[in-house]
């Protein structure tokens, strides 16, 4: 997801949708938060 969102950021941006681009950041920085968080959980 945090891959994907980075790709429709980038596009969006190069047909001067910003504020889309701007979401889809946001959007890709959470799922790395995500990504981080459940690869450090133990399980436990």
């Amino acid at each position: 997801m945090a891959a994907l969102s980075g790709d429709l950021a980038s596009i969006a941006r190069s047909h001067g949708l910003d504020t889309l681009g701007y979401l889809l950041d946001i959007a890709r920085l959470e799922a790395e938060q995500v990504t981080r968080h459940s690869d450090g959980d133990s399980g436990g």
